[in-house]
């Protein structure tokens, strides 16, 4: 063969690091040094009546003598596969020497490759378009010879692109991880993602440019998974802090119906028809005088913790402790048709479970504990109240102010709980009142009716319809 032109050509071929084969290796060096070129750029060669030079440049490119140029940075290039085993004919040697039919118009002109094919062979190797199957070595040559004639040489990214590319991905999923609306943000990553496969597919089969899509995919869904985690915990502790601040003045149901339309509970304020409650304790100030505060400080906040939990089971709302004093609304921000109700039955049970505090209380003063409750139902305007830094969810209006003026009047009528007449009618059929008249209210040109509640009315108590 060498006496008839032949040549020597490598033969051996080296797997990817995940045991695929993609790569061609153009040449290797002798014992003595000296440069010996592949297999498929001897044939090349021979075909175009090139001469391959003593020595590739210095890059790892071959560049032929009168021939083509092997494009090889490192001294590898990757095969441009036109498809899997099988792509190119092959035929039975012992058919081709033994004249069984003429080959010549097949083969004139071309490259013949001999090798095995036989699948017992371990000559059989995976290549990227092999799938279940595997492809000859003999094949595989035969597909780096095409690229180098079709010069179909496949780019690739230089490594500090590839590294600028993953992590322009990553921001960009960690952005849309971030952004405000979700839904968005998920769009957003799955356009991302779409662009990423599609410049994928379309350089490489447009303009033989691969493009890595391994380091800016897991890019993508880790600075997406990150973000979005990340998001979802500093949601879930901004949660639990709202919970927590909402918890010290609202029922737990109204706290969850609240976390579940945040929109309503941003800053503004709306009119509505409430009912609001005071209560004071009698002499309070007197006996803050007489005793130290720690000890007021103590017996304060057993008496408010008691009358707390009396006033979220009735669905109340508290907008604030003055001292001895309580503020409570019902209505809002969770709306129920009897609030005024709501409002007299918390009256009436603060009042009745009075006695449970009366031992301690009296330990430490004279006097008995003793309350002044007083409720007025109207119009207020009831919101989040305040600057964007400092807000309060409270109540402001006239029906406030009258709410507080009742109160005062309970210690001049002796009374624990009254409420106003625009109460009265709303709370009539289940209470049991009596009438104190019309007084005269400070700052009020009008009198207002006033009645005092003496408890839950019975069955028998209702009049019959």
């Amino acid at each position: 063969m060498a006496g008839a032109g032949g040549s020597l050509g490598l033969v051996g071929v080296r797997l990817d690091q995940d045991g695929v084969l993609r790569r061609y290796i153009p040449f290797g060096q002798d014992k003595e040094g000296r440069f010996v070129y592949s297999l498929a750029l001897e044939a090349v060669a021979k075909l175009q009546g090139a001469d391959l030079p003593n020595r590739p440049l210095a890059g790892g490119d071959v560049q032929f003598r009168g021939g083509a140029r092997v494009k090889a940075p490192g001294g590898r290039f990757l095969v441009n596969f036109r498809g899997g085993p099988g792509t190119y004919p092959t035929w039975q040697a012992g058919d081709v020497l033994r004249g069984a039919e003429d080959f010549s118009s097949r083969l004139k002109d071309k490259i013949v490759f001999i090798g095995v094919t036989d699948p017992s062979s371990e000559d059989l190797l995976p290549t990227p378009y092999s799938g279940t199957q595997r492809m000859a070595g003999v094949e595989f040559h035969a597909a780096a010879a095409d690229t180098i004639l079709s010069d179909s040489f496949i780019g690739a990214t230089p490594g500090y692109q590839r590294i600028i590319l993953v992590a322009l991905v990553a921001i960009a999923a960690m952005a849309l991880g971030r952004f405000p609306r979700p839904l968005y943000g998920f769009g957003g990553a799955v356009l991302l993602l779409a662009g990423l496969t599609g410049g994928w597919f379309g350089l490489f089969a447009g303009a033989d440019y691969l493009l890595p899509l391994a380091g800016p995919l897991a890019a993508l869904v880790s600075g997406y998974g990150v973000a979005l985690a990340d998001r979802v915990g500093v949601e879930q502790l901004e949660k639990w802090q709202a919970r927590s601040m909402l918890s010290r003045y609202l029922p737990p149901d109204i706290v969850k119906e609240m976390l579940k339309n945040p929109v309503d509970a941003q800053l503004g304020s709306k009119r509505a028809e409430l009912s609001v409650l005071f209560s004071d304790i009698r002499g309070f100030t007197s006996l803050s005088e007489k005793l130290d505060p720690e000890v007021v400080v103590n017996l304060l906040n057993q008496y408010l913790t008691v009358m707390t939990e009396i006033i979220f089971r009735h669905g109340g709302t508290v907008d604030k402790f003055e001292g001895d004093g309580i503020l409570v609304f019902f209505g809002a921000p969770q709306y129920h048709e009897n609030h005024p109700e709501q409002a007299v039955r918390t009256a009436i049970e603060m009042r009745d479970r009075l006695d449970e505090l009366q031992d301690l209380w009296q330990e430490r003063s004279d006097e008995p504990l003793r309350i002044g409750v007083a409720i007025h139902t109207g119009e207020v305007m009831v919101g989040n109240i305040g600057s964007s830094r400092r807000m309060d969810y409270t109540v402001i209006g006239d029906t406030v102010n009258l709410a507080a003026r009742l109160q005062d009047l309970t210690k001049e009528y002796g009374a624990s709980v009254l409420i106003s007449g625009t109460t009265r009618e709303r709370v009539k059929h289940m209470s049991r009142l009596r009438s104190l008249g019309s007084v005269d209210i400070r700052g009020r040109q009008q009198q207002v009716d006033l009645y005092e509640v003496e408890g839950v009315a019975s069955e028998s108590d209702i009049p019959a319809h």
